[in-house]
């Protein structure tokens, strides 16, 4: 599921990812990652999550669903112990009962943000980890490369650690 549509569906009555609208683009990346915005992380209300890896050990193993504690996943600033070939197949989540109306009025607060100060529409998205003591978005713009063109990508002048494809020109063509 959608990370985003899951923290509009539960800011219906209680409070746990509401968050994390537009964090991750899904619940499993949300694990893998520990992805965390607006002063919370997915560590803060995970329970537990269901994995599975895609090349266990051995070629004659069999592929085995496991149950993993959020201790068992390592979870640390953007970080997980799992390995490339793990999938989260699913998660559960902590929640506490709150007001929908301030539910919704958070998680319109996270996105009124997002609007403002991060690029629309088709975009990488907040890539980088920032560096102890430092941020990523700082020293892409002391390196001058904010609205940088590469190919099909343009660093974000709203937010430099985000990225963009843009339209490539086409070289003309000749005529016969």
């Amino acid at each position: 599921m959608a990370l985003p549509v899951l923290a509009r569906r539960s800011a219906a009555a209680v409070d746990a990812v509401s968050s994390s609208t537009s964090v991750s683009r899904s619940v499993g990346g949300a694990v893998r990652m520990n992805a965390g915005g607006h002063g919370r992380e997915t560590v803060d209300v995970l329970q537990r999550a269901w994995v599975v890896d895609l090349q266990p050990e051995s070629p004659l193993a069999e592929v085995v669903v496991v149950e993993l504690s959020v201790a068992a996943l390592e979870l640390g600033y953007r970080s997980s112990n799992l390995p490339a070939t793990a999938v989260v197949l699913r998660a559960e989540f902590a929640v506490d009962d709150d007001d929908p109306l301030a539910c919704e009025a958070r998680i319109d607060d996270v996105v009124r943000w997002r609007r403002e100060h991060q690029p629309g529409g088709a975009n990488s998205g907040s890539v980088f980890t920032n560096p102890p003591g430092d941020s990523a978005g700082r020293l892409i713009d002391a390196c001058g490369l904010r609205g940088l063109r590469v190919g099909g990508a343009e660093v974000s002048t709203k937010h430099a650690t985000s990225s963009r494809p843009t339209a490539r020109r086409r070289p003309p063509t000749s005529s016969p």
